[in-house]
Parts: structure tokens; C-alpha cells; sequence
């Protein structure tokens, strides 16, 4: 069986904030635009992927629904959507 929902590593080695907007060509995801300092370590997939209006890969903690589940329970949906889709 495959899984629909899937787990992306978030990328921790940032020496500093400032460089992160050094370049506008950086890609950002999720709701905080990668303002947050995610605590999981990793983004969640919109099914909406490709017009998701936040990149279509958030943190958990930046949801509503999945902020308080564990990586096992979210890896065990089927499908999500985000808030916004």
C-alpha cells in the first residue's frame, strides 16, 4: 500500500535568517513563507500540490488540523488538503 501523504525533511543547517532572503529566486513553503523555525523537522504535501497557495508543503505546526498529531498518525492519511485548499 502505498502512502498518499507524504513527509519532506525540512532543511535545519541555516547559518543565519539574513541569508535565507538574500535571494528573492529561493523557493518558500508553508504559511510562514520558511519564517518558522519548524520543531518536527519536516513539511507535509498538499494534495494540491501544484496550486497550493503555500507551496504545497507545510509544516505541521503551521496547520490547523495537523499540529497536534504525530508523524506516524499524519503519515497514516490517505489524503490531505490544507486549510487554504
Amino acid at each position: 500500500m502505498s502512502q498518499a501523504v507524504q513527509a519532506l525533511p525540512v532543511e535545519k543547517d541555516r547559518s543565519s535568517k539574513d541569508e535565507v532572503h538574500e535571494s528573492e529566486n529561493i523557493e518558500r513553503f508553508c504559511k510562514c513563507r520558511g519564517e518558522f523555525n519548524s520543531l518536527t523537522g519536516y513539511f507535509v504535501m498538499c494534495e494540491n500540490e501544484d496550486a497550493c497557495p503555500n507551496g504545497g508543503w507545510l509544516h505541521p505546526e503551521c496547520t490547523r488540523d495537523l499540529f497536534k498529531m504525530t508523524q506516524e498518525d499524519i503519515m497514516k492519511l490517505d489524503k490531505w488538503f490544507c486549510e487554504d485548499c
